[in-house]
């Protein structure tokens, strides 16, 4: 009978603790609502996080028949958002077009964001974003699509160390402050065509095992690729390097720097190029890519 007893409270104690580690999306929804801090650490986040459901601090855009804008609901997170160490399960969604009602919702954050070493199950959408404070996705896994299309990072970025395990895109992105994406592991498709960089921004010893978009990008501040890996086509055409780049003892398969325009430093030190190049009409390499004695 006592043994009976012990096996019943191990098990009590076994739920009680899957419990506490477990919460659903609106659990957290409604806190975000309430003004609560948003602080979670070693947690299972059940369900869908919509953010675009939240019911406070909306405006809405427009009022009028004739404004471009009339269709448009932002909303603003006051507070600051701390997740580490968390598996979400559901999709994380901060952006949405309702094509039945054809409203458009958006999201601001306010104060810093932080999902680090978080895993993320499904997809993650936080297109047209703003981003005030310091975001922070260091060592977080994607499991599936990841779309920051039209964000805005207004502070410091870092995805340091994390992994897309599906496509990654970043286009049409405005990074104000300094970025890092060091230790990335990118598996499919990396998109930052268009994307503006208005800082420095590091790519140090990431890993792209699919094509690498930057066509169009727009680097004004400092930019490293050093020991860097590129499986798949590495298209940096109609690319702007206004601070000078570094591809030291990157690895490259084929590469596009057609209509690349660079400027100085160019560190290409120990750079290895196992398929094409095309830098036809490559603006201030000064012959580096003919001499190809790196």
């Amino acid at each position: 009978m006592k043994k009976i007893i012990l096996i019943i409270n191990l098990m009590l104690i076994a739920t009680i603790g899957f419990s506490q580690n477990t919460i659903d999306a609106e659990d957290i929804l409604r806190k975000i609502d309430s003004g609560e801090i948003i602080s979670y650490k070693n947690m299972t986040i059940n369900g869908d996080l919509d953010l675009t459901s939240l019911k406070n601090n909306i405006e809405k855009k427009g009022d009028g028949w004739f404004d471009i804008d009339d269709e448009k609901i932002i909303i603003t997170i006051e507070q600051k958002i701390e997740f580490e160490n968390c598996n979400f399960r559901g999709s994380v969604t901060g952006y949405l077009n309702k094509e039945d009602d054809d409203i458009l919702y958006i999201t601001k954050f306010k104060n810093p964001v932080t999902f680090n070493n978080c895993t993320f199950n499904k997809e993650v959408t936080f297109k047209y974003t703003t981003f005030y404070g310091l975001v922070n996705f260091q060592s977080s896994t994607f499991d599936d699509y990841v779309e920051f299309k039209y964000t805005n990072f207004e502070s410091n970025s870092d995805f340091t160390k994390s992994k897309f395990n599906d496509d990654a895109n970043f286009k049409y992105t405005n990074f104000e402050e300094k970025t890092s994406f060091n230790g990335v592991i990118f598996k499919k498709e990396a998109i930052f065509k268009y994307t503006n960089f208005d800082d420095d921004v590091r790519f140090i010893g990431s890993n792209f095992q699919n094509i690498a978009i930057f066509k169009y990008t727009n680097f004004d501040g400092r930019i490293n690729f050093e020991n860097s890996n590129f499986d798949g086509l590495a298209e940096f055409k109609y690319t702007n390097f206004s601070s000078g780049v570094s591809f030291k003892n990157a690895t490259m398969q084929d590469v596009d720097f057609k209509y690349t325009n660079f400027s100085q430093p160019l560190v290409f030190e120990g750079l290895t190029i196992n398929g094409s190049i095309d830098h036809k009409y490559a603006n201030g390499a000064n012959g580096i890519f003919d001499k190809r004695s790196w």
